[in-house]
């Protein structure tokens, strides 16, 4: 199974260092973990294999330490079928990290240290791009979050405008960003909390309060700051705003729920290589979370997405998706 189509992702990469314990800690307890994993992490990093993984070409341009942690990521994106384009090389900066705690309900927290990913150049980050630029088609799709620096964020906007190309924002974690970027945004991709501090800091205010905030009105209040509007809603799916109609998109019912830590970048990853190949938003939404339910049944983030076999991606994708 192959998409058609390129996704260029300007973003994190990390090594992600994940325990696994019966409950999660309270403030001063100390637990003992089940077992602890290490792999590739960052929302880049991760957003890159997903969109691998359904098939598009994808080039992630990230900066890694010249440290262990930065040789195995850059071994395994290459495995995974990422093209690398380093941001910092020869940095003495390390690789960034990222310490998780799962617990039995597959509830996650997460403590990232940026490393590398908050030392970007904007002038390096510049020059990558055109490089990258002597070979985009027309059909690619740029995709940035919020993990490195807001310039970084910038440039892969700007750059996506003057190419023409679609760009999709996700600002996770939530991070103020200048209003031209998050209006280039198409779509625009935040979960409940992400969505309600955005508003916040427009200045707008939320339906029915931010307790009890229902996801549709939720993703309307979002009107206009972007062109289009995903708001991701967990295990409840995700809803999607595209001119003044919104339509929610509930995920399929799991076996079992393992570990949530790489389901929303996940999803993201996989809509971008969707709507690289050809497919609508609404569309695109709707099987990106179909895919994305799934790979909470596996450990990990980027490990996870491994779920996504041929024959899972023929039948969520339809057999007749180009090859």
């Amino acid at each position: 199974m192959a998409v058609s189509g390129q996704v260029i992702v300007v973003g994190s990469s990390n090594y992600d260092r994940t325990t696994y314990v019966d409950s999660l800690p309270r403030p001063g307890e100390t637990v003992t973990a089940q077992e602890t994993r290490e792999s590739i992490g960052g929302k880049g990093a991760n957003q890159s294999v997903a969109a691998a993984t359904v098939g598009v070409q994808v080039v992630f341009l990230s900066a890694l330490g010249h440290d262990t942690e930065g040789t195995v990521l850059r071994h395994e994106l290459g495995e995974r079928g990422v093209e690398l384009v380093d941001l910092l090389p020869g940095t003495s900066q390390r690789t960034g990290t990222a310490a998780i705690t799962v617990d039995e309900q597959g509830e996650n927290v997460i403590v990232v240290s940026p490393g590398a990913n908050g030392a970007h150049l904007p002038e390096v980050t510049e020059r990558c791009l055109a490089k990258v630029g002597e070979r985009v088609g027309g059909d690619a799709v740029v995709v940035s979050q919020a993990e490195v620096p807001v310039d970084t964020i910038a440039q892969a906007s700007a750059w996506a405008g003057r190419h023409d190309l679609r760009f999709v924002l996700n600002i996770a974690p939530y991070t103020d960003l200048p209003a031209e970027v998050v209006a280039s945004a198409n779509p625009l991709v935040v979960n409940e909390t992400e969505a309600l501090a955005l508003l916040s800091s427009l200045g707008r205010a939320v339906p029915g309060g931010a307790e009890d905030a229902d996801p549709v009105e939720l993703c309307r209040s979002l009107a206009g700051c972007a062109v289009s509007v995903v708001v991701t809603l967990g295990a409840r799916g995700a809803a999607c705003l595209v001119g003044n109609r919104v339509e929610v998109s509930e995920p399929p019912a799991v076996s079992r729920v393992v570990d949530t830590t790489g389901a929303g970048d996940a999803f993201v990853g996989a809509l971008a290589a969707l709507l690289a190949g050809g497919r609508s938003l609404p569309e695109g939404v709707r099987l990106a979370t179909e895919l994305a339910a799934l790979t909470v049944t596996e450990a990990g983030a980027a490990t996870s997405y491994r779920v996504w076999t041929a024959d899972v991606l023929d039948h969520v994708l339809g057999a007749n998706t180009p090859r």
